[in-house]
């Protein structure tokens, strides 16, 4: 009997360079049934990385706060790392739901 094989996961079009790069690094140990969950993932990893591109640019121009005032006078982090820290734990529940763990990262 013949086994049968998984069809080959191809990116969804909506994938910018940084998710297609990061789809190519886990398409070819993710299962067929999985393809959804990478794709969030890879959408995730894409806005990750404009997130750290915006954060370099702003410490370069010398206008990047990790800290800024709210309107309650409060000091809070800044929308670069509150976004950051989500979408990092995001990504992090998402590798782990894949079954990309610490143990493969070495």
């Amino acid at each position: 009997m013949a086994r049968k094989t998984e069809p080959e996961l191809e990116p969804p079009d909506d994938l910018d360079e940084e998710g297609l790069r990061k789809w190519r690094e886990l398409a070819p140990g993710i299962e067929f049934s999985q393809r959804h969950l990478l794709a969030n993932l890879c959408r995730n990893h894409s806005n990750l990385r404009a997130i750290a591109k915006a954060k370099a640019e702003a410490k370069k121009n010398g206008t990047f706060e990790a800290m800024i005032t709210a309107r309650n006078g409060s000091l809070v982090p800044s929308p670069f790392i509150r976004a950051e820290t989500r979408l990092l734990a995001l990504e992090n529940r998402m590798l782990l739901a894949l079954g990309i763990g610490d143990d493969e990262w070495g």
